[in-house]
């Protein structure tokens, strides 16, 4: 769930630039919008009382970018 910095970027990072049906931009292509849906999802299921039917366990691991820490870590 760690970001990367936009100096490297070219363009306006933050702009949303939609071409050929795609956007650009910093996080287009990132799981964050994901992990809060499963986190948003999970708490209705409590509210609702619904229980998974087999453990659940949710890793947002860092560090994908650079050296992978997170994911080995938590294995």
């Amino acid at each position: 769930v760690d970001t990367v910095g936009v100096e490297q970027m070219t363009g306006d990072p933050f702009s949303g630039e939609v071409r050929s049906g795609r956007v650009y931009g910093r996080g287009a292509v990132d799981t964050k919008a994901t992990l809060a849906v499963v986190l948003a999802l999970l708490e209705w299921m409590r509210d609702e009382g619904v229980r998974p039917r087999a453990n659940l366990l949710v890793a947002a691991t860092v560090d994908e970018e650079v050296t992978a820490y997170g994911a080995p870590a938590f294995a």
